[in-house]
């Protein structure tokens, strides 16, 4: 873990403000989610970051598949995450809404980032009953193939980069519009607590034509939000829960992305 942590320091200490980081969760255990793990984590930190949450736990894979928020080792851990004042992000699945809810309401007082697109139709009530609770609408889940088979484009079942290419290119515009109408109940609930992101996680997912479409997908989806709405999407709830990232002057900004890119900012 110090040798990990010597790793990030490195490469963030360039980029100030930059990043927040969280720590993640080894997916095959139950170790780190220990209250004395959770302290050991926090204390090898030191002065120069101190970890802002914990995840991504996901529940739809071993060994938290079938299990609930309410059973070992989570009250323990949530506690110690709350009197830390930590952020916990959780991918659920239906199977553990019921033990969600009673945690929820158990601890107010901690901040719980929901992701993934499991709970869509639960989400709207959830976030108006739930203060505590932030939802990630990734550009994942809005990327979104309908048919026989549903699955987000991100992630083909096989082709990588060229299947989610050719298919984004031919399903841009349905894709949009199913976005608009599966989602925007939920940033209405909870305008003030749904957060943009990625959900970048594969090695091709980096490629310039992938990203690119990303963006573009990102962006025509906020076009067709209301103003106010898509600025607290993309930018405002992620600066009121986690504080201000880099500031980039704009001369900066124009060698980074080049004098004739004003529409890119």
């Amino acid at each position: 873990m110090e040798e990990e942590l010597a790793m990030l320091i490195e490469s963030v200490e360039p980029f100030p403000n930059r990043f927040i980081p969280f720590f993640h969760v080894d997916p095959k255990t139950t170790s780190d989610l220990t209250p004395p793990r959770i302290e050991e984590i926090l204390a090898v930190t030191g002065d120069f970051v101190s970890f802002q949450g914990y995840g991504e736990t996901a529940f739809y894979r071993h060994p938290w598949l079938c299990t609930n928020l309410t059973d070992p080792p989570w009250p323990e851990a949530l506690a110690a995450m709350e009197e830390n004042n930590l952020v916990v992000m959780i991918h659920l699945t239906s199977a553990q809404l019921p033990g969600f809810k009673a945690m929820l309401i158990e601890r107010p007082g901690l901040t719980v980032l929901l992701h993934g697109p499991e709970l869509v139709n639960e989400l709207p009530e959830l976030l108006k009953e739930h203060l505590n609770l932030y939802y990630t609408l990734d550009t994942a889940t809005t990327m979104f193939l309908d048919g026989p088979h549903p699955h987000p484009l991100m992630y083909p079942r096989s082709g990588g980069r060229t299947e989610f290419l050719a298919e984004y290119r031919a399903n841009r515009d349905t894709m949009l519009q199913s976005a608009l109408s599966t989602w925007n109940p939920v940033l209405e609930a909870a305008p003030d607590r749904v957060m943009w992101g990625t959900d970048v996680s594969m090695g091709w997912h980096a490629d310039a034509q992938v990203y690119e479409a990303l963006m573009e997908f990102s962006n025509i989806f906020l076009e067709n939000l209301p103003s106010a709405l898509a600025r607290s999407y993309a930018f405002d709830n992620a600066l009121r829960l986690f504080g201000a990232g880099m500031v980039v002057d704009p001369t900066s900004l124009d060698l980074l992305l080049g004098e004739d890119s004003e529409t890119d900012r």
